[in-house]
């Protein structure tokens, strides 16, 4: 149990360093990488993963448009 408990600690100031922000195109990257993590978990655990993934990434991309048009 103590080593569960060690392990989200770590987890928690981990996650801590990283909502810092990364210097230069290291932390664009990470926040690319932070971005696109619930897409490729889809694509890797469902079937058809890879269409599902980019049909998802459109809607959520049309909605975004549309707010910043204010349409």
């Amino acid at each position: 149990m103590a080593a569960l408990a060690e392990f989200i600690a770590r987890l928690i100031a981990a996650r801590a360093r990283l909502a810092v922000g990364l210097p230069g195109p290291a932390g664009r990257v990470a926040a690319l990488l932070r971005g696109l993590g619930p897409y490729a978990a889809i694509e890797l655990l469902l079937p058809g993963g890879s269409l599902l993934a980019l049909l998802l990434w459109l809607w959520r991309r049309r909605r975004a448009a549309c707010a910043a048009l204010g349409t």
